[in-house]
């Protein structure tokens, strides 16, 4: 998902734009980012975990 972000003043160069995102997610993001990247990460974290057991599949004699 992309999600624009809007220059506070119509001249801001894009850089200085990318600095301030930068400083938010490396100090305290807002809650609704900060849930965002958690949703990102934990899906991701469930991802790689499913291929995990997909991958180590095993026939049990009982």
């Amino acid at each position: 998902n992309i999600t624009p972000v809007k220059a506070e003043v119509e001249n801001e160069e894009i850089t200085s734009t990318l600095d301030h995102l930068v400083q938010i997610l490396q100090g305290s993001p807002p809650p609704w980012l900060r849930k965002a990247l958690q949703q990102d990460q934990k899906h991701n974290f469930e991802a790689a975990f499913d291929d995990e057991f997909e991958e180590t599949e095993e026939e049990v004699l009982v």
